[in-house]
């Protein structure tokens, strides 16, 4: 099978084409498809943005 001596070598070389196949396969089907923050955790981002920005406001 594909010039190989063994075939779990050629299994190897296979998984080898077909794993960033499947990865890019995948990425594009996904693509996007986030969840959009809920209210709760929007404000929740909010104010830690503002508690973080008083912070380094606060440092030397």
């Amino acid at each position: 099978m594909l010039g190989f001596a063994s075939t779990e070598m050629a299994l190897a070389f296979i998984c080898c084409i077909l794993a960033p196949l499947f990865c890019v396969i995948y990425g594009l089907i996904m693509w996007n498809k986030g969840e959009e923050p809920t209210g709760e955790e929007f404000k929740g981002r909010v104010e830690w943005e503002r508690e973080e920005r008083a912070l380094e406001e606060g440092l030397p």
